[in-house]
């Protein structure tokens, strides 16, 4: 329901990413988030990927992605995602 994301992906890209998403995931609770990045607003990300081992961290902000990887988890965009793993 972002405007943003409408002229980034399409339909059927979204739709892939909801299947992967849903089949591949797990709750993970975080518990108090520690300051971690630039953006007060993204350390809840970082924190969760962070404590669910994550291998990446989807996103479109630039902050974020600028860092390119936290410990194990890689930050990319979900055009990238999307070009690794449903092409």
């Amino acid at each position: 329901s972002r405007p943003i994301f409408q002229n980034k992906i399409n339909w059927k890209e979204i739709q892939e990413f909801k299947y992967i998403f849903l089949e591949k995931s797990i709750v993970i609770k975080i518990g108090k988030v520690e300051k971690i990045v630039r953006d007060i607003k993204d350390d809840y990300l970082v924190n969760l990927s962070k404590k669910g081992n994550a291998h990446y961290l989807i996103t479109g902000d630039s902050d974020l992605l600028v860092l390119s990887r936290i410990g194990n988890t890689e930050i990319i965009t979900m055009t990238e995602f999307l070009k690794r793993f449903i092409a």
